[in-house]
């Protein structure tokens, strides 16, 4: 399953936007209401200001924040201009656990996180 039949799936109203360089994608610790899947360009993300790793294309924000109660676990902060797909997060967990090709999808964006 692509990204695309991915968020096809979902059911959710996808937005496309434009991030400018250095824009604060995700604060660590605070609340973040969106998922972004990165289409072009790329992002930074740290801890305890720290720089921990980077995010391309396809990687997905936020995602991982609806495991945790919605706290964001890093700052994400974009080094190019970043074009990315925007939904909310509301109820999206529940529909990417219904189908096996979902939570495949699902799994394995976190295991490649946690790599």
């Amino acid at each position: 399953m692509n990204r695309n039949e991915f968020l096809a799936e979902l059911h959710v109203d996808v937005e496309k936007i434009v991030l400018e360089q250095g824009y604060i994608v995700s604060r660590e610790n605070e609340r973040n209401e969106y998922v972004y899947v990165i289409e072009s360009g790329f992002c930074s993300f740290c801890r305890d200001n720290h720089i921990s790793g980077f995010l391309s294309e396809d990687d997905m924000i936020g995602i991982f924040d609806i495991l945790d109660g919605e706290k964001s676990t890093m700052t994400i902060r974009t080094l190019t201009t970043v074009a990315a797909l925007r939904f909310k997060k509301t109820g999206v967990i529940k529909q990417m656990i219904n189908t096996p090709q979902k939570s495949y999808y699902f799994y394995s964006h976190l295991q490649r996180y946690q790599q």
